[in-house]
């Protein structure tokens, strides 16, 4: 599939992630003249991705999110974005909540990851994306 975070496959996620980049940390002195930046590595801060994915039945699609739960906090995991693998990226787990009204049963879904499906999943995920050579 396309989409992915971890193992779980999704019809779409609504945002690439960027790689860990160089960052400044601005400072200030009272009294003194001037900025002072400081090169602070390359790093990435938290951003939240919606996902969206259909499932077997409306229990399935509600049974994804406590799922997904269990990544966060654990060790970080792959992602995937239009088919790429994004090798020179890991995402470190936050949070993830399903949106409001994103758990729901639909009268007969055709397509999607299932083929027919009667149920469908949206969930917001707070993602870190890290390095993969600088993990511990």
């Amino acid at each position: 599939m396309s989409y992915a975070i971890g193992a779980f496959e999704f019809l779409r996620l609504s945002r690439p992630l960027s790689r860990p980049t160089q960052k400044l940390v601005r400072e200030l002195r009272p009294g003194t003249s001037g900025v002072t930046f400081w090169r602070t590595g390359k790093v990435a801060g938290p951003v939240q991705i919606a996902s969206a994915v259909d499932a077997a039945q409306i229990e399935a699609a509600e049974g994804l999110i406590h799922q997904y739960e269990l990544l966060v906090g654990a060790d970080p995991v792959p992602v995937r974005w239009g088919g790429i693998n994004l090798v020179d990226i890991l995402a470190v787990i936050h949070d993830v909540q399903p949106v409001e009204g994103g758990i729901f049963a639909t009268l007969l879904g055709v397509g999607g990851l299932l083929g027919t499906s009667r149920g469908f999943c949206r969930a917001v995920w707070t993602i870190e994306p890290i390095d993969p050579t600088v993990y511990i």
